[in-house]
């Protein structure tokens, strides 16, 4: 440990800590962090397994909450201090996530359990709907669930495009397709960068007949959009790899956790998990749609504010007064 703390020095350390190098740090104390997880874990052989979803949760809150801490810079000003608060950090953090991983094997109770029952009818006009009504038609807890899986998925896009800023923009890009939710022109400027006005034009056409749209299935979509993806990402892909590599981000692959492990939560010792990937399509068809129903309020607001200032302005400010007649008036 000394020696992997001590080149680079704790103050060396600092200085990547202030100029938000957080990567360049853990690149050096990766070895370290690993060793810790392991030597903990060695006393609880049950958890023993989970050796790499431990290190990469640890890395996850390191890189997002303790690096960028104020406390956690202050603590590099002296090199003791700074092994001793390094060490406790992650020992503390290893500990809420083996409380966690213990919660979590207590029991599981499906995403639809804890809304009411609910036989889904292939022709609804509205998915978004359906998923909102169990809710509202069940207790207040159920409503609070529905809020906590939009809180959490708006926490892992987040974590998601500071840790990978330059595929983020492709998840959420498919997420939406996957949702079948309205597509804007900000939307295909994020995923596309430049997109020039004929293919923005094409898509818009292609997406607004609903057989090519809202009835395709997933792959048929894929296929619409691969060409635009290797014109304006580099991406040489089938429509199968984007389907395959969206499934992997959600579900997570080879011991790395998707968006729906994020999603999890705990209550009095039960676990509350979409496991259906039709519920997963109906939440983010609802979350998009509040969203842009929340983004609509705000330009109304927005809208009615001006009107408002506008109209007082015009009460209250007094009309301008050419500079020679105000010169006359007051001579």
């Amino acid at each position: 440990m000394n020696k992997l703390l001590k080149s680079p020095t704790a103050h060396q350390i600092a200085v990547w800590l202030e100029a938000k190098q957080y990567e360049r740090v853990l690149s050096h104390c990766e070895p370290f962090l690993k060793g810790k997880v392991k030597a903990y874990l060695k006393n609880f052989p049950a958890y023993f397994q989970h050796q790499e979803d431990f290190f990469q949760e640890l890395y996850i809150h390191l890189l997002t909450k303790t690096f960028p801490s104020q406390s956690f810079k202050e603590a590099c000003e002296d090199e003791h201090k700074f092994r001793h608060y390094f060490t406790k950090t992650i020992f503390n953090q290893l500990n809420t996530l083996l409380q966690r991983e213990r919660n979590q094997q207590r029991g599981s109770l499906e995403w639809e359990r804890a809304v009411a029952p609910f036989e889904h009818d292939a022709e609804a006009s509205d998915r978004a709907n359906w998923l909102e009504d169990k809710a509202q038609n069940n207790s207040l807890e159920a409503k609070q669930v529905l809020a906590c899986l939009q809180t959490r998925f708006k926490q892992f896009m987040a974590q998601f495009t500071f840790l990978f800023p330059k595929i983020a923009p492709k998840l959420a890009f498919l997420l939406k397709i996957m949702a079948r939710t309205r597509l804007s022109i900000d939307d295909l400027r994020q995923c596309f960068g430049d997109i020039s006005a004929t293919d923005a034009q094409q898509i818009a056409y292609d997406i607004s007949i609903r057989s090519q749209y809202q009835e395709a299935d997933d792959l048929e979509i894929f296929e619409l959009f691969r060409p635009y993806f290797e014109i304006y990402r580099g991406e040489s892909a089938t429509a199968q790899s984007i389907q395959r590599w969206l499934n992997q981000q959600i579900s997570g692959d080879r011991g790395r956790k998707g968006i729906l492990e994020y999603m999890k939560m705990t209550d009095n010792g039960q676990l509350l998990e979409i496991q259906d990937k039709r519920v997963f399509t109906d939440f983010l068809h609802y979350h998009y749609q509040q969203e842009e129903i929340t983004a609509q309020q705000a330009l109304a607001t927005t809208q009615i504010a001006e009107k408002k200032k506008s109209f007082w302005q015009k009460i209250f400010s007094p009309t301008p007064v050419p500079y020679m007649e105000a010169v006359t008036a007051q001579s």
